[in-house]
């Protein structure tokens, strides 16, 4: 018997938070949530999801705050486990030297996407 992949989804915006949980779990994933920074950081060192999918602007700490502490004190889970960035956020210099430290699998802005599509970005990045 296969056990599901578990993801842990960070995302301030409820009604997207749900939306990305609701497909994921149709697609038989284990969904954990959290609304903000603090409380998906501890998620994510006490649960080690197969895959974080990540808001920036979060209250809280900061996504890439939460990214960063999360591959640097995660230790061989943190420095591995695919990160996916969701975000409406443009990248400024800071984000992209962040972005090239810290190694999202992938960067995606939330108003180019849909959600069929972060799913099949989910599932490259399980495969």
């Amino acid at each position: 018997m296969s056990v599901n992949k578990k993801i842990l989804i960070v995302e301030d915006d409820e009604v997207l938070r749900g939306a990305l949980a609701e497909i994921l779990k149709d697609n038989n994933f284990d969904i954990l949530e959290s609304e903000d920074g603090n409380n998906g950081l501890n998620s994510a060192l006490t649960n080690r999801p197969h895959l974080i999918l990540l808001d920036l602007n979060l209250p809280g700490i900061f996504g890439m705050t939460v990214m960063q502490k999360i591959r640097e004190g995660g230790g061989e889970w943190g420095s591995s486990v695919p990160i996916i960035i969701l975000t409406n956020q443009n990248t400024d210099n800071d984000i992209l030297e962040k972005i090239e430290k810290y190694h999202p699998s992938f960067y995606l802005i939330k108003s180019n996407i849909s959600l069929p599509e972060v799913l099949e970005n989910v599932k490259t990045c399980l495969s």
